[in-house]
C-alpha cells in the first residue's frame, strides 16, 4: 500500500511539473539567471528567469518563446524595435522588462499574459498606451518613464491590482493625472510636472 502511495504521489507532483505553475515572488527571485540563449539549450524546462541585456539584439530571439516555464524575461540596452505575437507562448510570464530599446508600440498579443505582474519598458518611442491594457488584471508594476506618450487609454483604470505607475518625463497633463490618482487609489504614482497639452483619452 505504502509503495503504491508514493507512486501516486509521484505521478501527481509529475503532472503538476508538466502542467507548469507561476512561483511565489520570493521563491521566483531565487532561481538561477541564465544570462544567454546557449545557456538555456537541453535545460529549457528549468529556465524561469532569463537576462539578455546588452546583446545588441534587434529582435527577441525566437529561443525565448520556447521556454515553457519562463516567468521573467529582461531586455534592457538592445535595439529592438517590437514585441512578436510569438510572447503569447510565455504563458506564465510574470516580469518583463525592455529598458532602453526602441519599441514603438504594445501590441495586442502582450495584453494576452494573464499572469503578468511587471511591465517595464523605459525609455523606449510608445506613442500610446492602448486599449487592451486593462486585459493585464494582475498587473502591479506598470513603467512607461521616458516615452513620447501622448494617448493614455482610459483602461489603465481597470488595473486593480496596480501599485506603481511610472511615468517620469512623459508629456503627461493635470487632467489625466488627477484622473489616475484618482481610479486608482492605492497606486503609487511617479509624474513629472504637468505639462500645458492635449492629450487623448
Amino acid at each position: 500500500m505504502g509503495k503504491k502511495l508514493v507512486l501516486l504521489l509521484c505521478c501527481l507532483i509529475a503532472f503538476r511539473w508538466a502542467e507548469g505553475q507561476c512561483l511565489a515572488e520570493a521563491d521566483l527571485d531565487t532561481c538561477q539567471i541564465y544570462r544567454s540563449i546557449a545557456a538555456t539549450l537541453g535545460h529549457e524546462n528549468q529556465v524561469y528567469r532569463l537576462d539578455l541585456s546588452k546583446k545588441k539584439l534587434k529582435e527577441i530571439p525566437k529561443e525565448v518563446f520556447l521556454l515553457p516555464h519562463l516567468q521573467e524575461l529582461v531586455l534592457n540596452k538592445n535595439e529592438i524595435k517590437a514585441i512578436p505575437s510569438e510572447i503569447t507562448s510565455c504563458t506564465e510570464l510574470q516580469r518583463l522588462t525592455m529598458q532602453y530599446n526602441l519599441v514603438d508600440s504594445l501590441p495586442p498579443a502582450l495584453f494576452k499574459l494573464k499572469n503578468l505582474k511587471k511591465l517595464d519598458l523605459g525609455y523606449n518611442d510608445l506613442f500610446t498606451v492602448p486599449d487592451g491594457i486593462g486585459d493585464l488584471q494582475n498587473l502591479e508594476i506598470l513603467a512607461l518613464w521616458d516615452n513620447p506618450i501622448g494617448i493614455y487609454s482610459r483602461e489603465i483604470l481597470r488595473l486593480d491590482q496596480l501599485k506603481h505607475l511610472d511615468l517620469l518625463n512623459n508629456p503627461i497633463n493635470e487632467t489625466v493625472q488627477r484622473a489616475l490618482r484618482e481610479g486608482l487609489p492605492k497606486c503609487k504614482f511617479y509624474f513629472s510636472y504637468p505639462c500645458q497639452c492635449e492629450l487623448g483619452w
